[in-house]
């Protein structure tokens, strides 16, 4: 599953080759790798970490510029809100120091459980670690071409 939309779904930059390369780190990934931050080739680097869920209600969604985020679940289910970054509203501009902006609106909720995965373009505003309990995750960060 890849979440986009089919009018700017070409800025990502990451051909199918890349694609394979960074699903490879996750297919190869050792459950028992503590958490933090790994370094991978090219600027990439993904975060292995153990978050606990709440409701999105009162929280923001996040979106960036510097780097496409592919967030896969390794154990538990997760919840991801989704929204195209064009039918949001601002709240707080984006920052390049963090590859941060956030905003707020309404998208749509997407279950994710042990095994998948799903890809945040730029244009692609997410609002991750919603449902209940906790999850196990990686979050590959790769640099936007």
């Amino acid at each position: 599953m890849i979440i986009g939309n089919i009018k700017t779904y070409k800025s990502c930059g990451m051909t199918t080759a890349d694609l394979d390369k960074y699903l490879d780190v996750l297919r190869n990934f050792a459950a028992d790798t503590p958490n933090g931050t790994y370094q991978l080739d090219d600027g990439a680097f993904y975060n292995v970490v153990t978050p606990t869920l709440s409701s999105g209600e009162g929280r923001e969604f996040e979106s960036h510029k510097q780097y496409i985020d592919i967030q896969y679940i390794v154990e538990g289910t997760e919840q991801i809100e989704y929204a195209d970054l064009q039918t949001l509203t601002v709240t707080k501009p984006y920052s390049e120091e963090g590859d941060c902006a956030l905003e707020t609106g309404k998208g749509v909720l997407l279950t994710l459980n042990a095994g998948d995965f799903a890809i945040f373009c730029p244009e692609d505003a997410h609002k991750p670690c919603c449902g209940e309990g906790t999850s196990r995750k990686v979050i590959v960060k790769v640099p936007v071409k």
